[in-house]
């Protein structure tokens, strides 16, 4: 089923949120949620033109998210 995400990244403790719509079973798991979500936040920062942030994992130092409901 489609889902659809709030995501929340820090870059250099700078927050970005934005929407976005997934592709997820009913067991996904927290791990495969972020393997999904990742580059949904790298491409995001990229648009941003905010994707060089030093010392960071794929330019951002944290993701979290919030399930809105199916799409």
């Amino acid at each position: 089923m489609k889902a659809k995400y709030k995501v929340i990244i820090t870059v250099d403790k700078q927050r970005y949120e934005f929407e976005t719509i997934i592709e997820r079973s009913d067991r996904t798991t927290p791990e495969e949620l972020n393997a999904a979500l990742a580059p949904e936040g790298q491409r995001h920062l990229e648009s941003l033109g905010d994707d060089a942030s030093f010392g960071t994992r794929g330019g951002f130092t944290n993701i979290e998210y919030q399930y809105l409901g199916p799409a």
